[in-house]
């Protein structure tokens, strides 16, 4: 048997229950002590949000999706103009508020809903441009048809349009119609527009995208190494503006980028590998660099990354160690201390030195009657306890002798006041 999604309310935020009437001018939306008002486009079209307490209103413009797609008023899925898709609202509420803006949008003519309908979250203020300069319906519809519609985005995403008056947006209108599409984006963006900029704004997937992703493509295209690579990128995604973003000058390569793209968590990779590099040295850091924009799999990203984490813990310094040592007990200090230990001892210790930066554990060299590697360890409270002690290629030390190595270790830590 078939189950049926039932429209079950969640209880973690209290639901809105907006009630909605005709004015002269406008639909009036009230709920508790809010009221926005939704001027007709016969009249003035437009939203005003309105204090219940003060009476005073402020324009605002809203971002979300209103119109449908072929320019159908109320989409299935209701999305509140203001509020969002995700507005607390019972089911009732809710079909009572696609009603009341199916019944506004319908007013707006059937060929304007049509042109603004790929729009996304910038179709209000699409219409808002269009009833201001009634040209500007024939503009935004050419963009669209001739591929230029991220062009016409970026513009009213950089505008800033909600904090302008009317009379400033139907100016940025009629600048938006007259002027070159690289003028224009260069104005709002304060940076250099391009010809390759605007083809690599034609390159980005069909419909808006948001503020963020266009002001990284003009940002990238104010630095050589970016603009090439992404000159070189036959599409151009979202997560390849943000992983160029985060990426060093040296890593600018279109093949990484995309390499980058297409691994789980890209951005979280990403960043870790920057991270891992700003913990080299600046004399080997171009090495690995080199190294990186040529790794083509998971495999030599593996080998990549096991390398030059190696480096970059015998570069780092080591914390100072739990206690200093004396007599037959010496820190081992250093990552190079580890490499030398361990080709002594034929153990694991140059595998270990990610231990100790990372605070969890230090390691002792004990030269008694049988040499012998000691490892302190941090316990749940942070303190440092006696872990283990191991002879040569990792034999375990007779009773005796363990019993010494423990007593050297109890007394080292109570001579500087450390604890085991």
């Amino acid at each position: 048997m078939e189950q049926l999604a039932l429209a079950f309310e969640s209880a973690a935020e209290p639901l809105l229950r907006p009630r909605y009437r005709v004015g002269r001018d406008g639909l009036i939306e009230d709920f508790c002590d809010v009221r926005h008002v939704y001027g007709f486009w016969g009249r003035l079209f437009g939203c005003w949000r309105v204090d219940a307490a003060t009476g005073r209103s402020r324009a605002v413009l809203p971002g979300h999706p209103v119109i449908g797609a072929r320019g159908i008023a109320a989409a299935t899925a209701f999305t509140h103009p203001v509020l969002g898709p995700r507005t607390p609202m019972d089911v009732e509420s809710r079909y009572r508020a696609r009603a009341a803006f199916a019944a506004f949008f319908a007013e707006i003519p059937s060929r304007i809903r049509c042109i603004v309908a790929p729009m996304g979250g910038y179709q209000w203020a699409a219409l808002d441009l269009i009833r201001l300069e009634p040209d500007f319906a024939r503009f935004a519809e050419d963009a669209l048809s001739q591929g230029r519609g991220h062009s016409l985005y970026a513009s009213l995403a950089l505008a800033d349009l909600a904090s302008k008056g009317r009379a400033a947006r139907a100016a940025f209108a009629a600048g938006l119609m007259r002027d070159r599409r690289r003028d224009t984006l260069a104005r709002l963006s304060g940076r250099p527009a391009s010809a390759a900029l605007l083809r690599a704004l034609d390159r980005l997937p069909e419909g808006p995208c948001a503020r963020r992703t266009y002001e990284t493509l003009i940002a990238l295209y104010a630095d050589p190494a970016k603009a090439r690579a992404l000159g070189h990128l036959p599409a151009i995604a979202p997560l390849h503006l943000d992983l160029l973003d985060a990426l060093p000058p040296g890593l600018a390569r279109a093949s990484l980028v995309a390499f980058l793209a297409a691994r789980p968590k890209a951005a979280s990779l990403a960043a870790a590998l920057v991270a891992l590099l700003d913990r080299l040295p600046g004399e080997i850091r171009p090495r690995a660099e080199q190294g990186l924009v040529r790794v083509d799999s998971e495999a030599g990203l593996a080998r990549w990354v096991a390398r030059w984490s190696r480096r970059a813990e015998a570069a780092a310094p080591f914390p100072a160690p739990p206690f200093p040592g004396g007599g037959r007990l010496a820190p081992l200090c250093s990552a190079a201390a580890l490499r030398r230990e361990a080709r002594v001892m034929n153990n694991c210790l140059d595998r270990m030195a990610g231990k100790v930066l990372s605070g969890g554990a230090y390691f002792y060299r004990w030269t008694g009657e049988t040499r012998a590697d000691v490892m302190l360890a941090r316990d749940a409270r942070g303190r440092w306890r006696f872990d283990t002690a191991l002879g040569p290629a990792n034999r375990p030390l007779d009773r005796q002798t363990r019993t010494r190595v423990m007593a050297d270790v109890r007394a080292a830590a109570l001579a500087t006041g450390g604890r085991r």
